[in-house]
């Protein structure tokens, strides 16, 4: 399965995810970190979730990889990943 994470990412206060692309098979797929998972799950400041989103981008890339190869896409074939998704991954061990 051919998987590419180009480098960029989208800070979107709104709706309070970090948006970033990923290219599978040569189509691109929107993916989004929420603001709650980073802060849960990997210390991200409250105020300011975007540095923890780099610091640890290729453990949420390993993940959304993971995700891809289970066939996880939500109705318009995205991908977000939220703090109870990322709890019930670690519960199995994930």
């Amino acid at each position: 399965m051919s998987i590419e994470f180009p480098p960029g990412e989208t800070d979107d206060t709104r709706r309070r995810i970090i948006w970033f692309l990923v290219i599978v098979h040569g189509q691109p797929i929107q993916c989004g970190i929420a603001y709650q998972a980073l802060r849960a799950h990997f210390e991200a400041d409250f105020h300011d979730p975007l540095p923890a989103f780099v610091a640890h981008r290729a453990r949420i890339e390993a993940l959304v990889m993971a995700l891809i190869r289970q066939g996880y896409f939500g109705e318009d074939e995205t991908i977000v990943i939220r703090a109870p998704a990322l709890r019930r991954r670690e519960d199995r061990g994930g």
